[in-house]
């Protein structure tokens, strides 16, 4: 009797889900989320992202990758003749971010489930605000080129520098990869996990984080002059949120990231190396 009563209850249970629009799960511990709702990942594994983003990534594995290039080296010195070049620097960049690729995506592994649970979203409508979204940056950048002209973080100089030295991999890296962990970090992790009840500084303040992050050799270094620079990943910033807010899927920050990326790396091959 007990068990009719619990599959009674559990049907019911299920039969009510559905009309509240809500993904019923058996699963213990696993969140109910609302059906066409961001995914809300959960604290601990938004508090992991972090932690490996902020302190393992950008400190951590830089030294990894180069204590892992020292030994090559001591086994190859004739190869491995350009310690100081810009291919050391490719190479130390590919480690750390492929690495984080993998860390950061089994955290986020919840997520994958529920936007394939999710799959028949209206993706007409995700790829018409991408549309729009990209066209709103070509404006943006054209502007931003014209007020601030000449204003180039050193961040960027760097990766120009990677790119034009190993376009392959650096491709791969700017245009798949790194989209994919930044998102992954700011717009699910900081922005989707923490200060939910207060959507307007959860926007504005994983947007500025996000912009400071790529200036912030500038910052430490006190060339203020050059601090400019920011405008322009602070907008790109606000629109990746904001296709974040409308769309609620974390795949379409994503895929508007990589179109940032990779417009800026055809641009800087097609009159470089091509």
């Amino acid at each position: 009797m007990d068990r009719l009563n619990y599959l009674y209850d559990t049907d019911e249970l299920f039969a009510l889900s559905l009309q509240a629009g809500l993904n019923y799960d058996e699963r213990p511990n696993q969140p109910a989320v609302k059906k066409d709702e961001p995914f809300v990942l959960p604290r601990w594994r938004a508090v992991l992202v972090l932690l490996w983003f902020f302190l393992f990534d950008q400190d951590a594995l830089e030294l990894f990758a180069q204590a892992i290039l020292n030994l090559v080296r001591g086994i190859y010195p004739v190869i491995w003749l350009w310690s100081d070049s810009y291919k050391t620097l490719t190479i130390i960049y590919t480690i750390m971010t492929i690495t984080s690729f993998f860390v950061i995506g089994w955290l986020c592994l919840p997520l994958f489930r529920y936007e394939y649970q999710n799959r028949k979203r209206n993706w007409r409508q995700v790829f018409r605000w991408l549309f729009i979204f990209y066209g709103v940056y070509f404006v943006l950048n054209y502007f931003s080129n014209i007020f601030i002209m000449g204003s180039v973080s050193i961040n960027q100089q760097v990766v120009v520098s990677c790119l034009l030295t190993n376009p392959f991999w650096m491709s791969l890296i700017l245009i798949f990869f790194g989209p994919f962990v930044e998102e992954m970090t700011f717009r699910v992790a900081l922005a989707g996990s923490f200060f939910r009840k207060h959507p307007i500084f959860s926007f504005l303040f994983s947007t500025f984080l996000f912009a400071l992050l790529h200036v912030w050799t500038e910052f430490t270094h006190g060339q203020w002059y050059q601090l400019s620079a920011i405008v322009g990943y602070f907008y790109d910033g606000l629109l990746i949120m904001g296709i974040y807010r409308l769309t609620k899927t974390a795949a379409a920050p994503v895929l508007l990231h990589m179109l940032f990326n990779a417009t800026a790396t055809i641009a800087v091959l097609a009159r470089y190396v091509w």
